[in-house]
């Protein structure tokens, strides 16, 4: 019996030390602070910040200047800096160091002066046109105004968080990301423009066959401006 009884003592003194070398705070042997850092003792741990969401939500971060057409109105507001919200569908206007906000909703198009080229982008509301039978939202840039109109439309992307708690590790903050998505008008209806050149020409009817063998015989890169740009002049003219 009291073998055992001092086994049992020595168990407990072992286990703490253990607990009380656990918590000294310092690098160097015997130079090390004990502040009792388990349970209840005088430091505890700060918890994890709150996950969030970050990423830049506006078309460019910075103002630009821009002249806007409001549907059913007869003037327009001219040279105002302006940011598009994309994800909220509206336009912010500093205007006397205050900033207003115009629903997207309420916009015909906007004219934008480039920051870096200095060139004029023409964005018009995507409500005009319908797609997939229902009217589209948010705002298209005009690449090419012909027959067969061009677009590309900015929009954004959630990149959900792929934070593992068992091991500590990724990105705790889920992230927005912008990415252009390209799109051709026929009369008022919008039109995605895939990838792949057989889903892409199938969205031209009886011109199907005509559409993919022009693209396949010229190599044609539906992802690349210049080839899309190329492609339209082509559909402008024979189709």
């Amino acid at each position: 019996m009291k073998i055992r009884f001092v086994g049992l003592s020595l168990l407990i003194l072992l286990t703490d030390l253990s607990a009380n070398a656990q918590s000294v705070v310092g690098d160097l042997p015997g130079k090390g602070l004990d502040i009792q850092t388990g349970p209840g003792g005088f430091v505890t741990q700060l918890p994890l910040a709150p996950a969030e969401t970050k990423g830049d939500v506006y078309l460019n971060s910075d103002w630009a200047v821009a002249d806007i057409k409001i549907f059913n109105q007869q003037g327009e507001l001219k040279q105002v800096p302006i940011r598009i919200d994309l994800k909220a569908n509206e336009v912010e206007i500093n205007t006397q160091n205050q900033v207003k906000i115009l629903s997207g909703i309420k916009v015909d198009r906007i004219l934008i002066t480039n920051n870096k080229t200095g060139s004029i982008d023409k964005y018009i509301n995507a409500k005009k046109y319908k797609l997939n039978g229902v009217s589209a939202n948010g705002f298209v840039k005009v690449l090419d105004s012909a027959k067969w109109q061009l677009f590309v439309k900015p929009q954004l992307k959630l990149v959900q968080s792929n934070y593992v708690a068992a091991l500590d590790a990724g990105d705790r903050n889920d992230k927005w990301v912008k990415e252009e998505v390209y799109f051709f008008s026929k009369d008022s209806n919008l039109y995605q423009v895939y990838s792949s050149t057989k889903k892409f020409s199938q969205q031209f009817g009886e011109n199907a066959n005509k559409v993919q063998g022009f693209i396949k015989t010229n190599k044609l890169n539906l992802k690349n401006y210049k080839d899309l740009f190329g492609l339209f002049n082509y559909l402008n003219e024979n189709i």
